[in-house]
């Protein structure tokens, strides 16, 4: 079922503009001076990964070096690597969706079929030399506090730039549940700490939250009964916040 979705999702994909505009992307990717762009999302949509994703075709456009972070276990980095240098045939992609995360991963939107469409698109991308390498950045080893566990994901997206060391104006291009996108610390609880992105290089890296118009998500909440977002899904906007909670991202 999967499989079949997916089909249906790559041959529009292939009809569509081959990079949509995101209007105020341009000077931003543009700007050498920044190395890392976190992109925050409520994960479970299908609209933020289709617009992380045409992100991506412009900074690959840019012809910076591009590296791509996703918030997938770090344990599945040996068979998404395999993955991106295949062929994307059947066998490939049974073996990928063969995969832990897939079958006994996290069910917060994660591990859908607009992420594997994601994953897909950066194949592609990958195959035609516009991305240098993507890398799964969720730490599984186990961290003793959230801060720890933190500063371990900001780790691997920081080494992500080494995908293309030596390569002047190289970029990673980072998508991540929005708290970990945060610039400014978080409480939850007893526990307060800086989420991922406060451990990043402060003067190369902004942050940006794409936020939703309505519609409809597959997430994982407390309460187990909050009702699907109204009105209908419009496309994901990324953008900044406007409320007081802006400092949060850049």
């Amino acid at each position: 079922m999967l499989d079949a979705v997916l089909s249906v999702l790559t041959s529009a994909a292939a009809m569509a503009a081959p990079c949509p505009p995101i209007p105020g992307t341009a000077s931003l990717l543009t700007d050498r001076k920044v190395q890392w762009i976190v992109v925050g999302e409520q994960h479970g949509t299908m609209e933020t990964p289709q617009a992380f994703g045409d992100l991506a075709c412009l900074a690959a456009r840019t012809g910076r070096p591009l590296t791509i972070a996703l918030e997938l276990p770090d344990s599945e980095q040996a068979a998404l690597d395999a993955y991106l240098a295949s062929d994307g045939g059947a066998e490939a992609r049974a073996a990928w969706l063969a995969q832990p995360m897939w079958k006994d991963g996290p069910r917060d939107g994660r591990s859908s079929v607009a992420m594997l469409g994601l994953i897909e698109r950066l194949l592609t991308m990958r195959r035609e030399g516009q991305v240098t390498a993507v890398v799964a950045m969720q730490p599984m080893a186990p961290t003793p506090t959230p801060e720890s566990y933190e500063k371990a994901m900001a780790a691997h997206v920081e080494h992500a730039l080494g995908s293309s060391a030596g390569k002047p104006g190289a970029l990673v291009l980072t998508l991540v549940g929005n708290v970990h996108a945060r610039r400014a610390p978080v409480t939850f609880g007893a526990q307060r700490y800086m989420p991922m992105a406060g451990w990043l290089p402060g003067k190369a890296t902004v942050t940006l939250d794409a936020s939703g118009n309505g519609g409809a998500q597959w997430s994982c909440f407390a309460d187990t009964h909050t009702p699907p977002l109204h009105p209908p899904a419009k496309p994901a906007i990324l953008a900044h916040r406007t409320s007081a909670i802006r400092a949060a991202w850049s």
